[in-house]
């Protein structure tokens, strides 16, 4: 796809606090959510819920509500989809369905951007 290209994480932002930054290639979306205060890595990898569906993505702590629930902006291959806890942050790595399709926003209703910008 000509003209496409990433220049970075974009910032999805409520209430003036960051919930995740994404970014993404011709390949894959990149979704990093900042680890926890409070729970260091490797208890966080014991109890972390991450479930990467075709359309949805759900993110908590097992045994309560999720942090995320959303609806993806298309579709990805689950079995090519990873999670992993790296620096401090929760990397969500998602495999496009359709590679070279440009994805407006991470998650369905989020900020988009101009991927030709």
């Amino acid at each position: 796809m000509e003209g496409f290209k990433t220049v970075g994480r974009t910032k999805f932002e409520y209430q003036g606090r960051v919930i995740y930054e994404w970014d993404q290639n011709l390949e894959e979306v990149n979704v990093y959510v900042q680890q926890p205060a409070g729970i260091d890595t490797k208890t966080l990898s014991k109890i972390l819920s991450c479930e990467i569906k075709p359309k949805k993505l759900t993110l908590g702590l097992k045994g309560n509500p999720p942090f995320m629930n959303e609806e993806l902006f298309s579709v990805v291959k689950v079995k090519e989809s990873v999670w992993t806890l790296e620096d401090g942050e929760i990397h969500i790595t998602l495999q496009k369905a359709t590679k070279g399709e440009a994805w407006l926003s991470a998650l369905m209703g989020h900020v988009a951007l101009d991927p030709f910008a």
